[in-house]
């Protein structure tokens, strides 16, 4: 028996949920959902996960959860940074940069971000998520 959408989406919000993590949607111009947060503090340190949509790409929220908290988790085991986010790259990275300017930072001379950050700094907005 196939599971409902609805079931499959509680499932995900259950997951994030059991882990300890916090999930925020990424949005754009007139509240339009461009890609998702994951977040959690793990032996006092906080990692987040970040997923984009390509602009290519149908937006589904299962997926934009399955990925910021695989990239989370990528952080957490590896106890460092990866895939970086170069705002001039796509359409996506550009939304990510003109919206949240707090995910990034100078790194080695120019502007960027990581979908997957582990020591990551909470902007105001996630300290309120998070109720720090």
């Amino acid at each position: 028996m196939e599971t409902s959408v609805k079931e499959h989406r509680n499932k995900q919000d259950k997951l994030i949920k059991d882990s300890g993590a916090y999930f925020y949607y990424l949005r754009g111009e007139n509240r339009h959902i461009f890609g998702g947060v994951c977040l959690k503090k793990v032996d006092n340190v906080w990692c987040r996960g970040i997923s984009i949509c390509s602009n290519r790409d149908k937006f589904d929220k299962d997926m934009a959860k399955k990925y910021a908290r695989s990239r989370l988790l990528t952080a957490i085991h590896t106890k460092g940074d990866s895939l970086p986010v170069n705002p001039d790259a796509s359409e996506s990275s550009n939304k990510l940069y003109r919206y949240y300017t707090g995910l990034f930072y100078n790194y080695l001379a120019h502007i960027t971000a990581h979908k997957s950050k582990y020591g990551a700094v909470l902007t105001s907005a996630e300290k309120r998520t998070v109720g720090e």
